[in-house]
């Protein structure tokens, strides 16, 4: 398969996927860690449990 790509595509073909991946994991990190702190935040315990 990279023989296949080397042959028919140049290095340039690869750099929009590699900033994709770059921009995905950051904005992935950025987010989890954003909601985390969040809900951690907007969660009220419960005063009583009724069984």
């Amino acid at each position: 398969m990279i023989a296949l790509a080397a042959a028919h595509l140049s290095p340039l073909a690869a750099l929009p996927s590699a900033f994709a991946s770059v921009w995905q994991v950051l904005i992935g990190t950025f987010l989890a860690l954003f909601w985390s702190k969040r809900t951690h935040h907007m969660i009220k315990p419960r005063d009583k449990i009724i069984k």
